[in-house]
């Protein structure tokens, strides 16, 4: 299940850096687009940062459809806002600007799985979707 979970990750880190290159956080000294898994952290915010999309994984299951088995898992993708004036009075606007991201990086469906442990990584010849 890592390679999936690592795919997707990758998946929505590149669309997001490609969308809105501005769209970074800080975390261990290092910048990046503002996807987070946190069981991949060292260090965690004890408080969510804002601005950013923090995935948490399920459980797997797995799902008989005939001659072949799908594993699914659940995935949660978070986010909150601030706003980006002081008084918060554009929080509305700025988290539908955060909900239109998310539905951006979510398409196309699918990305091929890769075997991230390697450098280049490799394609493993399924997708994540």
């Amino acid at each position: 299940m890592q390679f999936a979970k690592d795919s997707f990750y990758m998946a929505l880190r590149e669309r997001l850096a490609s969308l809105n290159p501005k769209r970074t956080v800080t975390l261990n000294g290092a910048t990046r687009p503002a996807v987070i898994v946190a069981e991949n952290e060292l260090v965690i915010p004890v408080e969510p940062l804002p601005d950013a999309f923090y995935i948490e994984w399920g459980a797997a299951q797995v799902i008989e459809t005939g001659a072949r088995a799908l594993i699914t898992m659940d995935c949660v993708i978070s986010h909150h806002t601030l706003g980006t004036v002081e008084s918060g009075v554009d929080r509305g606007r700025t988290l539908t600007a955060l909900d239109m991201e998310l539905l951006s990086i979510c398409q196309p469906l699918r990305t091929a799985k890769c075997d991230f442990t390697q450098t280049p990584s490799v394609e493993l010849g399924t997708n994540v979707f």
